[in-house]
């Protein structure tokens, strides 16, 4: 015999995001994070004007180790709800028996993680775990976000999105400097002050003599001038024009994509915290409407009618009583009309509202 379907075997629930499975989003998220910091700390910054650097690198460094902390809080707490973590790796994993309960959570009692969970805590399918609390499960975190770490969960998505503004503002602004004042700006100074002091022009002559078969050589070292064209370098390497703009706009379109969706994924939240709501409450909600909606739009589309009484061939030749329509496959076949289509229902006995008349224009037309 085949196994029964309605009992599931449950797999052992996940503490935090460090727990495996580990998802892919998760090393996405701390790639980003290692790619921004490298680029911001190794070549942004020691690219700016030198009264700038210091507040480049205590800003953005604050940010970075803010981030760093509740990104990492983040993913380790565990969320679940308080009689969850109490029983944690005191049962084997549970069997659920879907004939038995409807529901996994039911008056308040799981009937996976077999305790008594508070009234806003759900059970999540990807931790197997209920959660106080439950806002929704982070696949870039790897965990789910509740009442325990949701506040840690805003954090990392603020300090992420002004870090990125401030990694792009710098971006934006050495790339324009490049076309507005790259013979003789300050703002690019340093990539010239680089050239300066590593490159030096030596000119060497020199001629032999036949006699004494000894060669005489003239050094001669000329200082780089203001006007000299920079000299661009990353990770110290001398790299040409072409190489570090394309770094400059690489980074900045990463950085203006990851704006964009942290700055939704903040203000959607915002708007959530506004109404009272979480994000699975938002989503229960807007499942609950589309079904009401759907619900009377079937409503609509559904016509009873009732007999049609007896009447003279003139008054239905006139229009006067709605033509009955009987056949189950095609209830439109009475009136030729299409508009019948709209009541196609094969159990129910269908009168067509359109009359001849209608009918006779529409053809025509």
């Amino acid at each position: 015999m085949g196994a029964d379907t309605n009992v599931e075997v449950q797999q052992p629930s996940r503490e935090n995001g460090w727990s495996c499975p580990p998802h892919p989003l998760q090393f996405v998220a701390w790639g980003f994070i290692i790619f921004f910091g490298v680029i911001h700390f190794v070549i942004l910054v020691p690219g700016l004007p030198v009264e700038w650097q210091t507040a480049g690198y205590v800003v953005q460094g604050i940010l970075f180790l803010a981030h760093f902390i509740v990104h990492l809080m983040a993913c380790t707490v565990n969320p679940a709800d308080v009689n969850v973590i109490k029983k944690a790796g005191k049962t084997p994993a549970a069997i659920f028996d879907r004939t038995l309960h409807a529901h996994v959570i039911e008056n308040d009692h799981c009937y996976i993680c077999e305790v008594e969970v508070g009234p806003k805590s759900k059970h999540c399918s990807a931790c197997n775990k209920c959660v106080s609390d439950f806002d929704h499960h982070c696949k870039w975190l790897n965990n789910c976000v509740g009442g325990r770490n949701y506040k840690l969960f805003i954090l990392t998505l603020v300090t992420a999105l002004v870090g990125c503004l401030l990694i792009l503002t710098l971006c934006i602004l050495q790339f324009v400097a490049y076309y507005t004042d790259k013979s003789d700006g300050h703002i690019l100074q340093q990539y010239r002050d680089y050239l300066s002091s590593t490159t030096t022009s030596v000119l060497t002559t020199g001629y032999s003599n036949s006699t004494t078969d000894t060669t005489v050589s003239t050094v001669s070292t000329a200082t780089v001038p203001y006007e000299t064209p920079l000299l661009f370098h990353i990770f110290y390497a001398s790299v040409p024009d072409e190489a570090w703009l394309a770094v400059l706009g690489i980074t900045a379109v990463l950085a203006l994509i990851t704006i964009i969706l942290l700055g939704h994924l903040l203000g959607f939240h915002i708007y959530l915290r506004c109404n009272g709501l979480t994000f699975y409450e938002h989503i229960q909600k807007t499942r609950s409407k589309k079904q009401e909606s759907s619900n009377d739009e079937s409503q609509d589309e559904v016509i009873e009618l009732g007999h049609v009484g007896v009447a003279s061939q003139s008054s239905v030749e006139n229009g006067e009583i709605p033509i009955p329509c009987s056949s189950e496959e095609k209830p439109y076949q009475c009136c030729g009309s299409v508009k019948c289509a709209k009541i196609s229902v094969p159990t129910i006995t269908l009168s067509c509202s359109v009359k001849r008349q209608n009918v006779r224009q529409e053809n025509e037309k």
